[in-house]
């Protein structure tokens, strides 16, 4: 198979190039922020009052502007830097009030932590990344220091038992699964000096989408029950005597999205619009599911239950 090498590649909105830097990503949000800037400028000029604009800056410009921050906030070039910050002191001049920089990822995962808390009333007992970016070594320092900081007790730490044991996995995926569990397991010494604990074993990605089904659950459950505590990459049970296991099992039930609606600032990505987050909430229901875990004897719980 010929494989085309080219200079930059757009990824989950993400602008990433051959050179491993952001140069191509910062050009783009600096472009888009100076659009819509252009557009908040206009609104003003049209009489549209702070609350309303300040609204249309979180929701249509700093949604541009800070768009994948977790993956590039604590790498990009200060000269980048700089000129995504002149977009948002131009912004703050036409809102006529302070608004946050982009210097590094806390900003972003201390606003999520914030919005969690504003709509529930209280801390996430879980804290972890969209496509584990949480494990990535641009982000799992300041990672670990606010979920520390927020004494939010539980992250994932994508290491799956079984995952080599999967032909039907794709190539591309299995690449990509492999540098993720790279990363998880250089994060677990970060992890641990924070005092960050995680489940003995993560199960998910071998049963995501189409894979999902009672046999595929079934092998993965056998994987981590088969895996030893004592010598996995888990901090929760250690010391404990109980042969208890704790395992995570990563799912996506729902129904497919509409093409405009949702996302992160660029629409929703292909899985989160096709039909596979519906299978897998199907086989999730299926009361054979029920009847594997009493099998198994697994026993269902939430993070503060551990």
């Amino acid at each position: 198979m010929d494989i085309e090498a080219v200079d930059s590649y757009r990824y989950l909105g993400v602008h990433l190039n051959n050179r491993l830097d952001w140069t191509h990503n910062s050009d783009a949000l600096y472009r888009k922020g100076q659009s819509r800037l252009y557009l908040l400028r206009r609104l003003r000029s049209f009489g549209v009052e702070g609350p309303l604009l300040k609204k249309f800056y979180d929701s249509v410009v700093a949604s541009a502007i800070f768009y994948g921050v977790v993956c590039w906030g604590g790498s990009i070039s200060a000269g980048d830097r700089k000129r995504l910050n002149r977009v948002i002191r131009r912004a703050s001049s036409v809102l006529g009030c302070p608004l946050d920089p982009v210097e590094v990822v806390e900003l972003e995962l201390r606003a999520q932590v914030g919005l969690f808390v504003e709509l529930n009333g209280h801390l996430p007992e879980h804290m972890d990344g969209h496509q584990h970016v949480h494990v990535l070594p641009e982000v799992r320092e300041v990672f670990a220091k606010v979920v520390s900081d927020l004494r939010i007790p539980y992250t994932r730490v994508p290491v799956e038992p079984g995952l080599y044991s999967c032909p039907w996995i794709p190539a591309h995926l299995h690449k990509f699964y492999k540098q993720v569990e790279k990363d998880a397991l250089d994060a677990i010494p970060v992890f641990r000096r924070h005092g960050i604990r995680w489940p003995d074993v993560y199960l998910g990605l071998t049963t995501m989408g189409q894979n999902m089904s009672i046999p595929s659950l079934h092998r993965a459950l056998s994987y981590a029950l088969a895996a030893n505590p004592s010598s996995s990459t888990s901090s929760s049970v250690q010391g404990s005597h109980q042969p208890v296991v704790t395992a995570e099992l990563m799912v996506h039930p729902g129904y497919p999205s509409h093409p405009k609606e949702g996302g992160c600032g660029e629409g929703p990505d292909d899985f989160s619009q096709s039909a596979d987050r519906q299978h897998e909430l199907s086989v999730l229901k299926d009361p054979s599911v029920l009847a594997l875990y009493c099998q198994e004897r697994v026993q269902l719980c939430a993070f503060r239950d551990l």
